[in-house]
């Protein structure tokens, strides 16, 4: 049994990578921590490592245990070191990182407990911690060496509300933070939330893909990392965005305003967009008089029958924009939290059969 994090709201998308993906995976359930991530539960027989290389996730784990049903009281930490000291499915777990990660299964690794706990509960955190590294230190004695920072063997266990979940992290700071991101610039899409976007774009070798306020090219190096496509293209007004998404991407970039683009009507099959929102970037203001030519934009670029993906928490604007551009249909929405701030996830498509609209 394997669960995997995601950025909270991006379960259902997560699931739509791991079935394509892991075609041996089934779908065992989720589980929400709160606005810090959401959990998906499923099983696989296939390599331990298949796993990592999802990109709609934050990490992958194997389970070693699952209570569901906690008291919330002080009896939780007896419970919690007794189901510990037993074991649960620590061996198992053990043996598929050491397969994953290509580690001497005989080695003596450095090891640490991770805690977290959502919820109201008796206890503090820090006693729950402490239940479960005595636990923990007594089932594997001398077998691991126990550190504070860079342990090499991560063993979370999370208390949230009622429910127990311990597991041992398969993957590490490379899923959540890509490699090739060099490059940020401020409201920048976390990798994995970029992904999702890409995701639902339903990627094909012969798209162009378009991203029309690109900032540091995250959504582009996320649509080259998914596989082939004939053209990958983004832009953005400013040019300290293209100089970072320069270092981010090797996909085709131009300093253009996003609501006039220099693009052949109907030549574009898929566009993922992250255009400015929060408090970070941009006013709602701004968002009012943006969205309705970008959009306007995006039903004029779009072959009939393809999709575009847009994420934002400007609802309002969205809304607007979208009742005065009839060749767009909504398709699907999601709610995702990004950095403590919900936003929401569009789906849209060209509708068949529409007249061009104006060049």
């Amino acid at each position: 049994m394997y669960y995997v994090q995601t950025l909270p709201g991006l379960e259902p998308i997560a699931w739509l990578e791991m079935r394509s993906r892991l075609r041996r995976a089934s779908h065992r359930g989720q589980a929400f921590a709160e606005e810090k991530n959401g959990i998906v539960f499923f099983e696989h027989q296939g390599a331990a490592a298949d796993p990592l290389a999802l990109r709609t996730i934050e990490d992958v784990f194997v389970q070693i245990l699952r209570v569901d049903a906690l008291s919330r009281d002080y009896g939780d930490l007896r419970r919690i070191g007794r189901e510990l000291e037993q074991g649960g499915e620590i061996e198992v777990a053990l043996r598929m990182w050491a397969e994953a990660c290509g580690v001497d299964a005989k080695s003596t690794p450095t090891a640490r407990v991770v805690v977290r706990k959502t919820g109201e509960h008796a206890y503090r955190r820090l006693d729950v911690g402490r239940a479960a590294e005595k636990a923990l230190q007594a089932y594997f004695g001398r077998r691991v060496r126990w550190v504070d920072e860079g342990a090499a063997l991560e063993i979370w266990v999370n208390v949230l509300g009622s429910l127990l979940l311990v597991g041992v992290r398969m993957s590490d700071k490379r899923m959540r933070h890509r490699e090739y991101k060099s490059e940020h610039v401020p409201a920048s899409l976390r990798p994995s939330a970029a992904a999702a976007l890409v995701w639902l774009t339903d990627p094909r070798p012969e798209d162009v893909f378009l991203d029309p306020t690109c900032g540091a090219g995250t959504l582009l190096a996320e649509r080259a990392a998914f596989g082939a496509a004939r053209c990958i293209v983004g832009g953005d007004i400013a040019g300290g965005a293209l100089h970072a998404a320069r270092r981010n991407t090797s996909a085709a970039l131009l300093r253009w305003d996003a609501g006039r683009l220099p693009l052949r009507a109907e030549s574009v099959d898929a566009i993922a967009c992250n255009p400015p929102f929060g408090k970070k970037i941009g006013t709602r203001e701004s968002a009012h008089a943006l969205y309705p030519r970008l959009l306007r934009e995006t039903a004029r670029l779009l072959k009939p029958g393809s999709r575009a993906v847009f994420i934002t928490s400007e609802y309002d604007a969205m809304r607007d924009a979208l009742r005065n551009v009839p060749s767009l249909t909504l398709d699907r929405g999601y709610s995702v939290a990004l950095l403590g701030e919900w936003g929401r996830v569009y789906l849209l498509k060209k509708v068949e059969g529409q007249s061009r609209e104006s060049e």
